[in-house]
């Protein structure tokens, strides 16, 4: 079923659009609350969470995509429950990659101010400036967070030149969003 029928199930008959949703996106959803916070009871609460966020807050304008709306929702459920797990075991464990954008970036209780949305504004420019097996082992890695083991099977290379090229990048990245005037050191 594509995006828009979900949609349009779920602005018309919620639990039949729940079951869409769950169908497509839940098991995406599942992989990426597991590697955030790798307890999979912990993460099948936060699918469930993240399917009735998306039939709550589904926005007049709908979504131009519906799997970065539903991931971005379940990738703030399971970094908050990391947190707030952590805290309360008092936790030394350390956080997700490039945690240090991730707070600014994925804020959904909060509205975006102009700082976060220059943020996103200038990461997605300087994306789209890279090559694309780059942008795509990138994303993989910092959004999906899929171990670069994985990353590394799936485009046919080896673990050290997907380090590699996701040092490089983060370099790349890190000067962009200082000449930008986006981060300073």
């Amino acid at each position: 079923m594509d995006d828009e029928a979900i949609l349009d199930l779920l602005s018309s008959d919620q639990n039949r659009g729940l079951c869409a949703l769950n169908a497509k996106y839940g098991q995406l959803c599942h992989t990426l609350a597991v590697r955030i916070l790798h307890n999979d009871q912990d993460a099948e609460e936060c699918v469930n969470d993240t399917l009735l966020a998306v039939a709550e807050r589904i926005p007049p304008g709908r979504p131009a995509y519906l799997q970065a709306y539903v991931c971005r929702i379940v990738k703030n459920l399971a970094l908050n429950r990391l947190a707030y797990r952590d805290a309360e075991k008092r936790s030394e464990r350390g956080t997700v990659p490039l945690s240090d954008l991730e707070e600014r970036l994925s804020e959904t209780a909060k509205p975006e101010t102009g700082e976060t949305q220059e943020l996103k504004r200038a990461i997605n420019a300087f994306l789209r400036a890279q090559s694309e097996i780059n942008r795509k082992l990138f994303i993989r890695r910092y959004w999906y967070e899929e171990p670069v083991t994985e990353t590394a099977k799936a485009f046919g290379m080896n673990p050290n030149q997907v380090s590699a090229r996701l040092f490089r990048t983060k370099e790349k990245l890190r000067k962009y969003l200082k000449k930008e005037g986006l981060i300073h050191e």
